[in-house]
């Protein structure tokens, strides 16, 4: 299944397609390195959309069959530039921060309702 994780219809799409999820592995990634002064808006938007709103769309997606059927896995792939960051890539570090977080913030959401 081909979708761009940005968008939120196309990643609903994508998991409704499967009769059943039991693991998402949020894999899905890219950069376009460029120094602060130099990074355009569509840099900065394009690794933000995929890699941060990505994560989140696919979340989204699968969450609800994962908590109707009380079983599921959701795995979400970060990098040590979000903890310690890399020159020239501000965007993909910030998008790898930010998927630290949404992962600790489901993981309290999720464990409520027996997910990992």
């Amino acid at each position: 299944m081909l979708a761009d994780v940005s968008k939120l219809s196309e990643a609903r799409t994508a998991i409704d397609s499967f009769d059943k999820v039991d693991i998402l592995v949020n894999n899905a990634g890219t950069a376009a390195p460029a120094m602060c002064d130099a990074m355009t808006e569509d840099q900065w938007d394009g690794v933000l959309n995929v890699n941060l709103k990505g994560t989140f769309n696919c979340i989204s997606a699968v969450v609800h069959h994962m908590i109707s059927r009380r079983s599921g896995k959701i795995v979400n792939i970060s990098s040590v530039a979000g903890r310690n960051g890399m020159i020239g890539n501000a965007n993909y570090s910030t998008s790898k921060a930010g998927i630290d977080g949404l992962t600790e913030r489901r993981k309290g959401t999720c464990t409520l309702r027996n997910k990992r």
